[in-house]
């Protein structure tokens, strides 16, 4: 005759299965605030001898397998910081080495234009300047030898008395022809003179105002570039 389950559990058992649970469930907790420790900035430096410390009595009893998963855990966590520092570290270098790269071109191009504006105006002003200077020195020229024949005309103003009078007059007419022609030349040399140095005014606006957009593009580069290298270490990161 088959006899019917008691309704009483054996107390014995009943506490071995409370103990092996509670032992489980302090494993379980345990494990969870290592693994938390592991990601705060000021312990990432020892996140194995966190996870390697030693367990209450109550988890004496637990898998050795688990703890050598949790050491791995830590030890993947470290690695895995170490390598987004080298990254940062690579990009900081590479953006640093790009910047003075970006700086020297743009320093040397610019002092490139510079040099060639100043060395045009320079021999365009002399070009000007030796122009004119042949100019007057002609006239010049040609005014003292008409004073050297008016020198000679008086020597024979006894003479030629009348004759010589009328070469007065014409030398004194020639002379206020030269005269003229000087102050012509004079004023035409002031006015292109001045239109010279109001084009080169005009050019040194046109090359500042180019100055200015190459910088201004120089820097958008640098912020493009910035954006771009914090996206892919930031997609890096995500990834790894």
């Amino acid at each position: 005759m088959a006899h019917k389950p008691s309704g009483r559990r054996n107390p014995g058992k009943n506490q071995k299965e409370k103990a092996a649970y509670e032992a489980m469930y302090e494993f379980t907790e345990d494990n969870e605030r290592n693994l938390g420790n592991s990601f705060e900035p000021e312990k990432l430096e020892q996140p194995s001898m966190q996870l390697g410390r030693k367990r209450p009595a109550s988890t004496a009893m637990t898998d050795p397998d688990e703890e050598i998963d949790e050491i791995s855990v830590g030890g993947d966590v470290a690695s895995m910081l170490e390598r987004f520092g080298a990254d940062i570290n690579k990009a900081l270098l590479a953006k640093k080495k790009r910047l003075e790269v970006y700086t020297k071109s743009s320093l040397k191009t610019s002092n490139q234009k510079i040099e060639q504006i100043w060395k045009m105006q320079q021999e365009e002003r002399q070009k000007l300047t030796d122009d004119y200077c042949k100019q007057f020195s002609g006239i010049f020229q040609q005014w003292e030898k008409d004073i050297q024949k008016a020198k000679d005309q008086e020597e024979k103003i006894e003479n030629l008395f009348r004759q010589q009078q009328k070469i007065f007059q014409q030398l004194r007419v020639v002379q206020g022809q030269r005269l003229k022609s000087i102050k012509q030349l004079f004023d035409q040399f002031l006015k292109s003179l001045e239109e010279l140095e109001k084009s080169h005014s005009e050019q040194q606006s046109a090359v500042q105002s180019e100055l200015r957009k190459e910088m201004a593009l120089f820097q958008k580069r640098i912020l493009m570039d910035t954006v771009s290298n914090n996206a892919h270490l930031y997609n890096a990161f995500c990834v790894g």
